[in-house]
Order: C-alpha cells, then structure tokens, then sequence
C-alpha cells in the first residue's frame, strides 16, 4: 500500500514538475523575434499584414506582421537617426529623423518619395487630417503638408518644441510641447493667417492651469493651457471635443478642447509620458511609478493597479484588455473594466520603444532594438 502511495506521489510530483516547466516556457516563448545588425532604440507601426520599424541608428525596413521576416527591398539606405514611430498609410511610411525632415518612404522599394525640411528635430509621430500631415519639430512649429506631396501649407508657432502628436477634434489640433504646455491650434484658418516666424518674447504667458486665448500665433492659436513641467504624453480625444494629456508634473488634464477649459486635473504619483489609452468608455493612463489607473470621462478613478516596474511602452488597447511592456522586462495584459492581470509574458531584455496589438500577436520593442512578437490568448 505504501509503495503504490509513493508511486502515485512521485507521478503527481513528476506531472506538477512538467505543468510548471510548460507554464513558463509559455511564457517566455515568442513566436518570433526579429534581430537588427546594430541595436539601437527601435519604433514601429503596424498596418494590415506590414510592420514598417526605424532605430535611432539611421535603419529602416518592413517586416511581415505575421512571421517577422524582411519584405525585399524595403530597406532606406539613407542613414538619419530616426526618434519616433512611423506612420504607414497605403504601403507608404511617414517618418520624422533627428535632421529635422520629415519622409514619405515607399514599402516596396524603400525610396523617398518626397521630405519636407524643418528647423528642429523630429521626435513625435505624424498625424493625418483629411489630405493633410500634421507634425511638430524642435525648432517650435507645427507644420502642415499636403499628404500627396509634402509641399507645405502652413506652419504656426507653439511656444516651444512641440513634444508631442497633435491629436486632432474638428477643425482643431491639440498639441503639448516642452516649455510653455498644452495648446490648440485653429486647422479651418486661410493658409494666409500661417504664422512662419517665432513670436517675440514678450508674447503673453497664461497663469498655471489657465487657458489664454492668442497667445504665440494669434492667426492660427485658439488658446494655451501653461503647465511647470514638459507635456510629452500626446494628447488623446476620449469625448465629442474633449481632449486628455499628461505632462511631466505627475498630471492626467481632461480638457475642453473648444475652449481650453480644464475640467479635471488628475494627480498620479509618476510621471506621465505616454497617451492614454481609450477602452470601455473610460480612459487607462499609466506613469512612471508603476501606477495604472483606469479614469471615467468626468475624471473619476474607476480602478487603480501598481505595477512592479516602470511601464515604458503602452498602454496600448483592445475591445477588453491593455497593454503595457515594462523596464523589469515584462509585457502584461490588465482586463480594461477592473484592471486584473489577465496574462504576462517575459522578454529578453526590459521594453522600450514601442508596443502594438494586431489579431493575435501582440508585438513589443526592447531596449537592444530588437522587437518580440507573442501569441495573444484568446481572453487577452
């Protein structure tokens, strides 16, 4: 009796020993990973079956979705150190490079169909408005270019190095910057009332917190909200001409976009760096602390989550589920309406860069430059 006992534990030890072993091989195998020659912080955009991903080492080449591998003939030959993710649209990709131009690459051939010059460096991704492209450059401006083209159509200053993608609501762009804050500018203005030189120092500066109308570009700019701390989280439409952003003081603001008014200035105990992500009805924001917090339109926190390490890249999200790669080498899934962990995954090395979910892989940025590729669980 004893010894079919101890054959009956040994062979539940054995099988607890095999499930164990499978749950975190699971959860460390990637289902493909894509090596580039050199490392160096990478971003990436996906459209479709197309992953179009730049390094800050002058690189830039599609990649399959599904599999990983290179398309042919993709690759930019033209070395400029590439600080932000592309966006793609129709087998073409709109790239901003620290030589301060934006370009229109072509996916199949990897050539440049046509750059527009700034006088700054290009950190925030590209945002199209109708047959527009909206971008902002260090030298301060946001510029606006005919998407077909790239021939300009008006630039208009913001204050100080646009740091973020305008988010744009109507007839309307939201942008923050590094050095004054939050503000929008007027897209329905006549391409004469563009504002092509920087306005004197003595241009107006609001109080903390408090919307001006006409500051820096009074032909384009509707009003400013000043802030004491860079606005580098982009701003991100969660209502009909309402706008959130996060800022480096710690500061989730929920605005009318309309009249700048700030209807909610959220407290968090980290910085906020990244867009808040749009899932449920309610807004998920992230900070460098670790904390998560899932926030209602009318700023009420609905459920608040700390991680263990910084979440650097994300929240990126799906009809049920956010996503967030940590600097603790982590990509995790929270169930968007209490916050639970649903599934986490680990990485090679911590995440940077950039995140993305499509079908069912979720897709994750390191921070040697390589990027991982998992299988999403049916539930996540």
């Amino acid at each position: 009796m004893r010894q079919r006992l101890g054959i009956a534990l040994g062979a539940l030890l054995v099988l607890a020993l095999i499930l164990l072993l499978v749950h975190y091989a699971h959860r460390g195998a990637a289902a493909w990973v894509y090596t580039p020659p050199r490392p160096g912080m990478v971003h990436f955009a996906v459209d479709g079956p197309d992953l179009c991903a730049v390094w800050d080492t002058g690189r830039v080449v599609a990649l399959e979705v599904a599999s990983g591998a290179e398309r042919p003939n993709s690759e930019f030959r033209r070395a400029f150190p590439f600080l932000a993710p592309p966006l793609l649209i129709k087998g073409r990709a709109l790239v901003g490079s620290e030589d301060g131009r934006l370009r229109c690459l072509d996916l199949a051939t990897g050539q440049a169909l046509w750059e527009q010059r700034t006088g700054g460096a290009l950190r925030t991704l590209p945002v199209i408005a109708g047959d527009q492209v909206l971008f902002g450059s260090d030298d301060g401006f946001l510029y606006c270019v005919q998407l077909g083209t790239g021939a300009r159509r008006w630039r208009t200053y913001c204050g100080g190095p646009v740091g973020t993608a305008p988010a744009v609501t109507g007839d309307r762009a939201v942008v923050g910057t590094l050095g004054y804050g939050i503000g929008c500018v007027n897209l329905a203005a006549p391409e004469g009332a563009s504002s092509s030189a920087a306005p004197p120092e003595t241009s107006p500066k609001p109080a903390s917190g408090q919307p001006t109308a006409g500051l820096s570009a009074p032909e384009r700019w509707l009003w400013g909200i000043a802030v004491p701390a860079a606005v580098l989280g982009a701003p991100v439409v969660y209502a009909d001409d309402k706008v959130a952003a996060g800022t480096d003081e710690g500061a989730l603001y929920l605005l009318d976009a309309g009249t700048g008014k700030v209807l909610t200035r959220l407290e968090m105990p980290g910085l906020v760096r990244a867009a808040p992500a749009l899932v449920a009805g309610r807004l998920v924001v992230a900070d460098s602390s670790g904390a998560v917090r899932a926030v209602s339109p009318d700023g009420q926190v609905q459920w608040s989550r700390r991680l263990p390490d910084n979440p650097v890249v994300g929240p990126v999200s799906t009809d049920a589920a956010v996503y967030l790669g940590t600097t603790g080498g982590e990509v995790v899934a929270l169930r968007a309406s209490d916050g639970r962990l649903l599934w986490r995954r680990d990485l090679p090395a911590p995440a940077a860069g950039s995140l993305a979910v499509t079908g069912d892989l979720v897709l994750v940025g390191l921070d040697d430059g390589r990027i991982c590729a998992f299988r999403r669980p049916a539930r996540g």
